[in-house]
């Protein structure tokens, strides 16, 4: 008993020191990727029966309490026209995604995409207990369709370079790579920024054979 309390409190000493360390000096990597509109895609089956809707502010409150995400931040995209395609199950919201048709801006690499003829999709997210059952797929290329018939010529979206997972569903449903930002930053001001050009997978520099890995396995439709 007395090594479990202690594996704990240097556990718990590890995040606090962590946490400390990531506050003051913190490096991120964000992917840019863009999916081409030009032919109708083919929809993936979810795993579950689910049943999907396009939300209004009316779900605001749902929307937050699923994912944490902001409700001051929920009413401006609201606001700013853009729309919340959803998953339910049995009643429930399980899952989601965001389809923006302004210019989007990243606070944190103080990074503006420009959509021009296109969209910017995120941020999405599925429930945990209801991850592993292709409803990010499913909701994405369910919005693409949408997108496509509505004369879009592209969807943007983004990714973080070490969120492994979700870049696998990104290239399963035929996203490219476009630009890789990193920033460096130390307490609140950035000391570094860089903006590359990229475009395919295995051409990150970062977890290079991780990327090529992905590519190589994943199905892209």
């Amino acid at each position: 008993m007395k090594n479990l309390f202690r594996r704990l409190r240097n556990l718990t000493f590890e995040k606090l020191v962590n946490h400390f360390i990531n506050f003051i000096y913190k490096k991120a990597t964000l992917i840019v990727v863009i999916k081409k509109l030009d032919r109708l895609p083919r929809i993936q089956t979810p795993k579950l029966e689910v049943e999907c809707r396009m939300l209004d502010s009316r779900y605001t409150h749902q929307i937050s309490k699923l994912s944490n995400l902001d409700q001051e931040k929920i009413n401006g995209f609201f606001e700013d026209g853009s729309k919340c395609l959803a998953a339910f199950y049995n009643d429930q919201l399980i899952a989601y995604v965001w389809c923006h048709y302004k210019d989007y801006y990243f606070p944190f690499f103080r990074y503006s995409l420009e959509v021009d003829h296109g969209v910017y999709i995120g941020p999405d997210f599925v429930a945990p207990k209801f991850r592993g059952n292709s409803l990010h797929g499913f909701l994405l290329t369910k919005l693409f369709t949408i997108l496509f018939e509505e004369a879009y010529e592209y969807a943007w979206g983004s990714v973080l370079n070490n969120n492994y997972s979700s870049i696998k569903g990104l290239i399963r449903v035929g996203y490219i790579p476009q630009k890789q930002i990193v920033v460096i930053r130390i307490l609140k001001t950035i000391v570094h920024k860089g903006i590359s050009e990229i475009d395919q997978w295995y051409t990150l520099k970062s977890a290079k054979s991780k990327y090529s890995t992905l590519w190589q396995k994943t199905k892209v439709h």
